[in-house]
């Protein structure tokens, strides 16, 4: 019976360790997910110039956010925009100086007072945009929450004065590969030992806000994607710039036809671009965002320079076909109009880099594509988007080449670089005073393990003290026939006496 005891307890606690491994707030699995969600809502404003680490700014009709829970208690819940082209990590304040100051308190701010855990590192940075826009901000460390427990502790930027709606989350190249130093978001979750690698995947879907979208730093979902994951180059910074971005080279653009035909526009082969999640269009160099813009029948405005096509182009079922050595992903017309610009014509999400240094593909290009930014290796993988589910798991030490997607394809795919260094910790574990780092996933299987030794000794010790006590009831009950009627009495009123004084 006892054994039979102590085998349930045991089973119990294995099953208890394994639920405390995924949420102690370390991480599940090494990787940390986030869904990401987008909000539609102003035109796409026209490229202003100004000196920025984002080519072409952020004034976008969709724009994609994550929402994390920051300070303890974590209930200070804020939006943050996603972007891949730069580092800073900040958010709001308060919303005296935002831009769509009513949207800034719908996004949600950051009072570091009230959180028991903040930290003033009393640094200052700041960060200007290609829009204009931009925020002076100064560094706090504390804690970011996560789904299923405690999550790392994370130094970003507090606004002090701010002209944008919302923070930005950058999650461009880190530490080892930028030139300013700076840590970022990626670099303190893998030095905290929340993922095991400076790896994330990015799955944006369609531009709609249905919450299929999802970012998974140090992991990949297998059902947001079909094909095998196959590397490409990041390549360094390009001409005069001096800022390291995600830069791939495409080798071949073209359009697959409705029937099927595929026609290469040419001139496109070897084509340096920049990826960034936080540009709304792609620019692509003057002559393909000609021919693309003949085949969507485009008219640019006489006024303000936007760049149109008929609404009806949503029914045609003809692609685009990037190609980046192997591996092809193909973006629809539909996926091309970005929103409406009256009744009848529709924005385009493709136009003439013009003085751009480079092409950059933008959103209009990234929610047809599931892309993996390795920045251990200097490799960005990428297969075509499809949704068929959820099955997050972790890139493995080798890294994520060769993982195929669970997902069947529903649209057509085909299947001298530097390379960028990174350390696996670079200094980047921002602790708070009362935080203990965890260095390795061996610490947290011995802490678990102590843990549920000691409630084992704990349980078998409860189990023995009842076997005891029912062991004496048992020899009392054969002593009490020895006993005379009188005694007997004497003897239940005594064994009550303790329940009766209280």
């Amino acid at each position: 019976m006892l054994r039979n005891i102590l085998q349930y307890f045991y089973f119990l606690l294995a099953a208890g360790i394994l639920q405390l491994g995924e949420a102690d707030g370390y991480g599940k699995l090494g990787l940390v997910s986030f869904p990401v969600q987008t909000h539609l809502h102003r035109p796409i404003d026209r490229r202003t110039g100004g000196t920025s680490s984002s080519l072409s700014g952020n004034s976008t009709s969709g724009e994609y956010y994550v929402q994390l829970y920051l300070g303890s208690p974590p209930n200070q819940t804020v939006e943050v925009l996603l972007d891949t082209d730069y580092n800073d990590f900040w958010v709001n304040r308060n919303c005296s100086n935002a831009d769509r100051s009513s949207e800034c308190k719908t996004k949600g701010f950051y009072d570091p007072n009230k959180s028991t855990t903040s930290h003033n590192t009393k640094v200052n940075g700041s960060v200007t945009y290609a829009d204009s826009t931009g925020a002076n901000f100064t560094y706090y460390i504390d804690r970011v929450s996560l789904s299923y427990g405690r999550g790392p502790s994370v130094r970003f930027g507090v606004a002090i004065n701010s002209n944008k709606p919302s923070g930005v989350l950058g999650i461009g190249l880190g530490v080892a590969n930028n030139n300013s130093g700076e840590c970022n978001f990626i670099d303190q979750l893998a030095d905290q030992n929340f993922t095991n690698s400076k790896a994330f995947s990015l799955a944006l879907g369609t531009g709609t806000a249905d919450g299929q979208g999802v970012i998974i730093f140090g992991g990949v979902d297998t059902k947001k994607f079909s094909g095998q994951l196959k590397p490409n180059n990041i390549f360094p910074p390009q001409g005069n710039d001096t800022y390291a971005r995600y830069n791939i080279r495409m080798t071949d653009l073209g359009l697959i036809s409705s029937d099927g035909k595929f026609r290469s526009y040419g001139n496109s082969s070897n084509l340096v671009a920049v990826i960034d999640a936080g540009t709304t269009l792609t620019y692509l160099p003057d002559d393909l965002a000609t021919a693309i813009h003949n085949d969507l029948q485009v008219a640019v405005h006489r006024t303000d320079g936007s760049v149109l096509a008929p609404c009806t182009q949503r029914q045609n079922n003809s692609q685009l076909q990037f190609t980046f050595g192997s591996t092809a992903i193909n973006v629809p017309f539909s996926e091309l109009l970005t929103g409406k610009y009256n009744d009848t014509l529709c924005r385009v999400g493709v136009a003439p880099r013009g003085t751009l240094p480079r092409a950059v593909l933008g959103l209009s290009f990234l929610r047809s594509a599931y892309m993996v930014f390795d920045q251990t290796r200097g490799e960005i993988f990428m297969q075509q988007f499809v949704n068929c589910g959820k099955n997050e798991r972790a890139i493995p030490i080798s890294g994520a080449n060769g993982i195929v997607g669970e997902c069947n394809a529903t649209k057509l795919a085909t299947s001298s670089a530097c390379t960028p260094t990174a350390s696996s910790t670079t200094g980047c574990a921002y602790l708070l005073d009362h935080d203990t780092p965890v260095h390795s996933l061996l610490v947290r299987i011995m802490a678990s393990t102590f843990i549920g030794l000691l409630f084992m000794a704990s349980v078998a010790f409860l189990i023995y003290l009842w076997v005891r006590a029912r062991d004496r009831n048992r020899g009392a009950a054969e002593e009490e026939p020895q006993l005379s009627g009188t005694q007997y009495v004497g003897h239940q009123l005594l064994t009550l006496m303790p329940s009766l004084r209280t």
